[in-house]
C-alpha cells in the first residue's frame, strides 16, 4: 500500500510519501515542513515564478507555451499549474545533520524535467528548479558562490536568493 501525505503547503493536496521516517530526525524534519502551510507557500512564490519566467523567456513562451498553458494572472498563480507527486527524505554527506524533505512535482511549463523543491529540516525551502535530485545549489554546481541561491539560472534577470522570501503575515 503506498504511503501519502497531505501537506496544508500544497492545500491539503495529497501525494506519496517515498516511505515512513527511518529516524527521529527524517520525523522531526517531515513534521516541521508539514506544520508550513499556504502563507509560506505564497512566500516561496518568488523561486518557483522565477522558474516558469526562465523557461518561458527561453522557449520564447509567446508563440507556444504561453498559449498551451495559458499565462498566470499572478506570481501566485503559478501554483495552479504545479502538482507535487513524491516527497523524499534526502542526506548529503557535506551536511551530515541535516535532513532535506525534497518533492518531486510536475509543472505544466516543463513537462520533461518537472519541479524539484527541497526544505532545509522541512523548514525553509532552499532550492526550486527543474530536477536534478541535488538539495542545494551549491552541490550541484560544485560552486561556494551558489550558497544562498534558491534558484539558479544562466540569466541573472531570474536567479533568486533564500533572502528573496516575502515574509510570512
Amino acid at each position: 500500500m503506498e504511503l501519502t501525505i497531505k501537506p496544508r503547503y500544497f492545500d491539503d493536496h495529497e501525494f506519496a510519501l517515498e516511505r515512513e521516517p527511518a529516524t527521529p530526525e527524517e520525523e522531526s524534519s517531515l513534521n516541521a515542513f508539514l506544520a508550513l502551510d499556504h502563507r509560506h507557500r505564497l512566500a516561496d512564490t518568488i523561486h518557483v515564478y522565477s522558474y516558469y519566467k526562465d523557461f518561458q523567456s527561453a522557449v520564447d513562451g509567446e508563440d507556444g507555451l504561453d498559449a498551451e498553458m495559458g499565462i498566470p494572472d499572478s506570481p501566485e498563480a503559478i501554483w495552479d499549474h504545479v502538482r507535487p507527486r513524491h516527497l523524499y527524505f534526502k542526506t548529503r554527506p557535506e551536511y551530515p545533520d541535516t535532513i532535506f524533505i525534497a518533492i518531486m512535482a510536475a509543472c505544466d511549463w516543463e513537462s520533461e524535467h518537472g519541479l524539484w523543491l527541497v526544505w532545509e529540516k522541512g523548514e525553509r525551502l532552499i532550492k526550486a528548479g527543474p530536477y536534478d535530485s541535488h538539495v542545494t545549489n551549491r552541490t550541484a554546481y560544485a560552486d561556494e558562490k551558489m550558497a544562498g541561491v534558491v534558484y539558479a539560472s544562466s540569466d541573472q534577470r531570474f536567479i533568486t536568493r533564500l533572502t528573496d522570501t516575502a515574509s510570512v503575515p
